[in-house]
């Protein structure tokens, strides 16, 4: 009896030891939990363009081109109503979210809301969205002129992946189809890789299920978010119904479902995702090739990966993480342009929180930053002349010399922004989560 009784002890404390050390690890992955406020902004250039008549914008994709001029805004202003932490995403009788282009080289025309077709349904409340340009094959068949694919995280009563067709011409808009799979839970970043495929990540894997869940999945930063790779058929081998869902037209789409969910990996609280080239938002797609991964954990930073597309089928292979970058402050969107990586995210969680509770509560601070070292941003040793950056102050000096900052602000001039980035050379541009208007700056 006492030598079982030993046994059990130990086991016990085997146990609570492999416990501790799984927390331990979990815990110290995260980002400092510090919070921190930067001051106002003093870029005498910037300006809120356009507040009248956007608010709430957590996202926009540049539409890829050789000089990228217009973006396509992902916006909400029914977000207080329908906000799926506060479980009022039950409520489907809220008005939609919207879309908008706009034409950021010109910051005086107005932002153009895309008018959906109704087989998109009333229930869509977009956040993440990637946009990739149609290959010759693909180009309208009438016209001849090139498509613009937009992917977009719809956080509807069902979750899903709504993909859309943009006419640039015309602003007119088809509807493909509502991606719906029990590995869109909780849709949140999108980055499009052909006009056929997009990486989408899933916020956590309790965020629609239980709020007490999703805070102990996000407090001890637990690896339970999926991110996903969602392909749809190649040209000449679908059909969209009148009801928008995509039907198989040939038996040699791998004889099955006309569309494939693939898991890539799973993260705690995946946020926003990007790959390292806008070609790779543009037809010539060389299969095989080594592209690098960007995913933004809320809790830990930037994972770094890289994957290479199949050669015969529209799928992805040899995924492998190549680093965890901590970043300054809980990361939301990024952004991949011209050759650079851009963080945008809130470096003040209770003021944020704050506001999402309450309208009239302060407006939260934001940051942008950009990392150096990109793409897979390997290299810990970085040379002295490096200064460090006001944004990393909370980090180690290692950690610290990866960064600078690109905006950052208390929250009196712009809060909340959620994704930004220097689009083209010269023009910094950002979108607030639970503000209004459009951050336009010349860097």
């Amino acid at each position: 009896m006492i030598g079982r009784g030993t046994v059990v002890y130990l086991n016990t404390q085997s146990s609570l030891g492999l416990l501790l050390a799984l927390l331990y690890s979990h815990i110290s992955r995260r980002i400092p939990l510090k919070p921190f406020t930067p001051p106002a902004q003093s870029n005498p250039t910037c300006k809120v363009h356009h507040p009248e008549i956007i608010r709430f914008c957590e996202n926009f994709a540049v539409i890829p081109a050789s000089v990228p001029e217009y973006i396509v805004l992902s916006c909400d202003p029914s977000r207080r109503d329908w906000n799926r932490l506060r479980k009022t995403v039950h409520n489907a009788s809220v008005p939609s979210g919207e879309l908008y282009i706009w034409r950021f080289t010109h910051p005086e025309s107005l932002p153009i809301r895309l008018y959906l077709p109704d087989t998109v349904g009333k229930d869509f409340h977009p956040l993440g969205i990637g946009a990739a340009v149609s290959s010759n094959e693909e180009k309208n068949s009438e016209s001849g002129e090139d498509t613009v694919r937009l992917f977009i995280a719809n956080q509807a009563l069902s979750p899903q992946l709504t993909i859309l067709n943009l006419r640039p011409s015309t602003l007119g808009v088809e509807h493909v189809s509502n991606v719906r799979h029990p590995r869109i839970r909780s849709p949140n970043g999108v980055a499009a890789f052909s006009y056929n495929g997009a990486f989408v990540t899933n916020d956590g894997r309790f965020t629609r299920v239980s709020q007490i869940l999703w805070m102990v999945e996000y407090l001890f930063s637990i690896s339970l978010a999926d991110v996903i790779y969602v392909s749809l058929p190649p040209p000449g081998f679908a059909e969209v119904d009148t009801s928008g869902e995509i039907t198989a037209a040939s038996e040699n789409w791998n004889k099955r479902s006309s569309i494939n969910v693939q898991l890539i990996t799973t993260l705690p609280v995946a946020n926003g995702i990007a790959i390292a080239s806008n070609d790779f938002a543009t037809p010539e797609i060389e299969k095989g090739s080594e592209h690098t991964l960007y995913i933004a954990s809320m809790t830990s930073g930037i994972y770094v990966y890289t994957f290479t597309q199949h050669q015969s089928q529209n799928s992805i292979t040899s995924v492998v993480q190549r680093s965890l970058v901590k970043t300054p402050f809980w990361p939301d969107n990024i952004l991949y342009e011209s050759g650079s990586l851009y963080v945008s995210g809130h470096p003040h969680m209770p003021k944020l929180f704050a506001k999402v509770e309450d309208d009239h509560a302060e407006m939260p601070p934001s940051w942008t930053v950009r990392l150096r070292n990109a793409p897979l941003a390997l290299d810990r040793n970085h040379s002295g002349s490096q200064t460090h950056d006001l944004a990393s102050s909370t980090l180690g000096k290692s950690e610290a010399a990866r960064w600078e900052s690109v905006f950052g602000d208390d929250g009196s001039f712009a809060g909340s922004i959620s994704t930004g980035g220097v689009l083209v050379p010269g023009i910094y541009v950002a979108a607030g989560l639970w503000d209004r208007g459009i951050v336009r700056c010349q860097t």
